[in-house]
């Protein structure tokens, strides 16, 4: 009963080590950031293209910067700051959940702003079912030097469908805010339903 036992030795060893080199491959080829821990991994698109990820599709629509945000409905209210807003619109649609945004980014120059969330209209409070696509607004508030920077004109808005998206795909929106428009005052719009943006 025991040279079987010495005979499958050799199998088991072997395969004990090409799982361990696959897990080794996995671990060197999985993104990262500079302090080595996992990282998202970074769909790329322009405005105006749709992005398919593992929970959404979505679409960059357009961008304006303002001095003040002027919110909609029954609460409406002017919000002004001391730098500037920077207000993207977006269409939204989840794939297999009502999971929308946990949070978005604005990167400028490798420096992060995350999107306000004190406004009702928010598009970040986006909560409908799979396969609807809903249009609106998010806003960032940026002092106003980050947008006279080189790095304005290739400024990235990243959504998140979690809080910690390690090792998920998260779409990510190149858009020039130089040449963006500006006014004094924006109405931040409602979240409306809109054509599916994919079937």
């Amino acid at each position: 009963m025991s040279r079987p036992v010495l005979a499958n030795r050799p199998l088991r060893i072997l395969v004990a080590l090409a799982l361990l080199a696959v897990g080794m491959f996995a671990a060197a080829t999985a993104p990262s950031g500079d302090d080595g821990v996992p990282a998202e991994f970074l769909v790329r698109a322009e405005p105006g293209e749709v992005v398919t990820t593992r929970l959404l599709h979505s679409r960059l629509d357009g961008a304006q910067i303002a001095r003040s945000v002027t919110t909609t409905g029954w609460r409406a209210e002017q919000v002004r700051t001391t730098g500037r807003w920077v207000v993207v619109t977006l269409t939204l649609q989840t794939r297999d959940s009502s999971e929308g945004i946990s949070s978005s980014l604005l990167v400028i120059d490798g420096v992060e702003y995350s999107s306000y969330t004190g406004f009702d209209g928010d598009l970040s409070k986006y909560g409908e079912g799979p396969g609807v696509a809903q249009r609106g607004a998010i806003a960032f508030e940026v002092p106003a030097a980050a947008l006279e920077t080189s790095g304005a004109e290739h400024a990235e808005v990243r959504l998140q469908t979690q809080v910690a998206p390690k090792l998920d795909d998260v779409p990510v929106f190149t858009v020039d805010l130089a040449s963006a428009s500006r006014v004094d005052d924006l109405e931040l719009p409602e979240p409306e339903l809109v054509k599916a943006l994919a079937p």
